[in-house]
């Protein structure tokens, strides 16, 4: 073998090793995060170090300026800025990684006893892309998911808080850091609970199908996705525009309390 060759060798040898190193690095970001997301929720299931606390505590809601709550996941965590809804006062009550177990769970401490006059939630994504590790539960997974979503707005509903249910987001390009984790099979359940939730009607109920704003091509519109799961900004300010005049609509005086519950 040549100089000339050898060095050529050397130095894709040394590039190969820079990459494997830099993807190890990666990958082992990527797992001391879903550790920390584990070890989190076996803690503190309920989201009791976010919301729990005194400084998480509000004042009842001034009769003046009626109180929306934001429910839900990691969707509704990085919503912000919230819609500017004229008089009403918008809360941010979403936690990363939440399933509807766990949403459901902590729904009367962060949703009902703030005395909202609207809640909105998404939540649901969690549940169903765990598929991709337990295909063999996929029917469980998915009926659970439905069940718990009816039972939220069950409770929100008797409670006489106008549920602005919002559909599962639609997922994007998938990452090759999640594929080894990733069933097309999540996309399958996302898409049956939506059309599920479309179907419910009721008072205090207005369900958004989130597909007609966020979707295209049966995925998350590329324009709209910070990664497969979550919004960019444009995301948010696109479903700000979608949501802003349905809320104020529900807050008018004019409004029936038994808002319009079909699907927006």
């Amino acid at each position: 073998m040549g100089k000339l060759a050898a060095r050529t060798l050397g130095v894709l040898v040394c590039l190969a090793l820079l990459i494997s190193l830099g993807l190890n690095a990666l990958m082992l970001k990527r797992y001391e995060r879903m550790y920390y997301s584990v070890q989190a929720v076996r803690l503190d299931p309920t989201g009791q170090w976010e919301y729990g606390g005194p400084e998480s505590q509000l004042p009842p809601p001034s009769p003046d300026k009626p109180r929306i709550v934001f429910f839900g996941d990691s969707r509704i965590f990085m919503w912000h800025p919230l819609p500017a809804v004229g008089h009403g006062e918008c809360v941010n009550r979403g936690i990363s990684g939440d399933t509807t177990e766990q949403s459901l769970l902590r729904l009367e401490r962060d949703v009902i006893a703030l005395s909202p006059k609207i809640a909105v939630m998404e939540v649901g994504i969690n549940d169903l892309k765990a598929i991709g590790v337990m295909p063999f539960r996929e029917k469980m997974i998915t009926k659970a998911c439905q069940e718990n979503l009816r039972t939220m707005v069950d409770k929100l509903q008797a409670a006489g808080i106008h549920v602005v249910l919002l559909t599962i987001f639609p997922v994007g390009r998938i990452e090759w850091t999640r594929r080894p984790v990733w069933s097309n099979k999540t996309i399958t359940a996302v898409d049956s609970t939506n059309a599920l939730m479309k179907q419910w009607k009721g008072d205090h109920l207005t369900v958004v199908d989130c597909d007609k704003v966020l979707r295209s091509n049966g995925r998350m519109h590329p324009r709209y996705a910070l990664d497969a799961l979550h919004l960019n900004a444009e995301g948010y300010a696109a479903l700000n525009a979608r949501l802003t005049p349905l809320l104020e609509s529900l807050l008018s005086p004019s409004s029936k309390e038994s808002a319009p519950d079909a699907v927006q």
